[in-house]
């Protein structure tokens, strides 16, 4: 398994890769005296072996080497996870051989013999760029974190709210069939057979509709909680697998509870949709935040209206979700996906829901999510996924207003 030293204060680590033992020399005492870690190998096959067994942050190597060569090496270097950044040094001779290394992953070359005070520049040059990198990774991996708690919470309430409803039907119900029954069970104590026989035909006429009640009130709750275990799989380290979209929608809609403020909300699946790689989990995230935003784009209208549709396009799945809110203007349309950007009042969102939307769909699918304008007024957010070829998903038309 790859790895890097852990020591958050520790110096950074080079590997140093050439056969000649005079420039390893020089240049592994000229690293160390700059306040770096410096590692030794003598050709590629070694420094791979080097790199497998601790990752370093830099590797200079040189391309005319025995046993594998330079450019060998940064073939297997680059596929590696997190490929750490590769110097060449070469001469004269191996210029556009360099240069060609340069397409297939080296980030720099140098001609030899190296001016040390240039090597030092373009070593810490690397070292920052890796720095940043891995900086705005870790940022991404802060800010999708930040953003599902946001989402737990508010799907916590959500959820309350969304329970709370069939419980208190079921709740109703179930005292309506006690009082008909005591009503029975007192009759007949009573041996009163009129109020009895009356009793019964009220239980017979109503018990039907109270247990109907009964029965879809609990299994309003059952597919709200099986939404909730759903949701809880929505980590990016879970393996791929074959998605079923139609049922992540349905998954998001039993989570996503209809807007308070009496908006039309309108969604339409067709019959049969392709399946697609990925996260179901994850994917059923991405389309309660692209819901939760259409929600707040329109609250206070007052013929507010939200629509949530999926097609096939080619060898690809398209969903969409709109709204007839204020919209996006077209010059910021490139920055809502950044993290903490936000077009709405202070306290009214963290800036993070599109920005999990795009980190799911682009980074963890392989996918395109992009807003443009929609012909109900507002914002159209399309997210864009590769489909299997050959495969598709039985599923009766889903139509419904709420």
């Amino acid at each position: 398994m790859l790895k890097y030293a852990t020591d958050a204060l520790r110096q950074p680590k080079l590997l140093v890769v050439d056969d000649e033992e005079i420039i390893q020399d020089f240049l592994c005492e000229f690293l160390q005296q700059q306040g770096y870690q410096v590692n030794v190998a003598e050709n590629g096959q070694e420094g791979l072996a080097k790199i497998h067994e601790e990752l370093p942050d830099l590797v200079i190597s040189d391309v005319n080497m025995p046993l594998m060569n330079g450019i060998e090496m940064l073939q297997k270097v680059r596929d590696l996870p997190d490929a750490p950044p590769v110097i060449l040094l070469t001469g004269y001779a191996d210029i556009s051989t360099a240069i060609e290394a340069l397409k297939i992953g080296a980030q720099d070359y140098m001609l030899k013999p190296v001016q040390t005070d240039d090597l030092l520049n373009r070593v810490r040059k690397q070292l920052y760029i890796r720095q940043l990198e891995t900086r705005s990774s870790e940022e991404r991996r802060k800010s999708v974190y930040t953003a599902r708690m946001a989402a737990v919470g508010q799907l916590a309430a959500g959820v309350a709210h969304e329970i709370n409803n069939p419980t208190t039907f079921v709740r109703g119900n179930t005292q309506i069939l006690q009082t008909i029954l005591e009503q029975v069970r007192a009759a007949r104590s009573q041996e009163d057979n009129d109020a009895l026989i009356k009793a019964v035909d009220k239980l017979l006429d109503a018990g039907g509709d109270l247990l109907d009640g009964v029965e879809n009130g609990t299994a309003r709750i059952a597919q709200i909680t099986q939404g909730l275990i759903h949701f809880s799989d929505a980590r990016n380290y879970l393996p791929m697998g074959v998605v079923d979209l139609t049922g992540c929608i349905e998954q998001a809609l039993a989570l996503w509870t209809s807007p308070e403020d009496g908006a039309d909300f309108q969604s339409c699946v067709p019959e049969e949709l392709p399946k697609v790689m990925g996260h179901a989990g994850s994917l059923s995230q991405a389309l309660i935040c692209l819901l939760q935003n259409a929600r707040q784009a329109v609250q206070g209208e007052n013929e507010a209206r939200i629509r949530l549709s999926a097609c096939e396009q080619k060898s690809h799945i398209i969903l969409t979700v709109e709204d007839s809110g204020p919209g996006v203007p077209s010059g910021l349309r490139e920055q809502v996906f950044e993290p903490f950007f936000t077009t709405r009042d202070v306290g009214q969102g963290a800036g993070l829901g599109l920005a999990v939307v795009y980190g799911i769909v682009v980074h963890d699918h392989g996918g395109e999510v992009m807003v443009d304008d929609s012909e109900m007024g507002g914002a159209r957010f399309t997210i864009r996924l590769p489909a299997i070829q050959g495969s598709r998903v039985q599923a009766a038309p889903v139509l419904r207003g709420i």
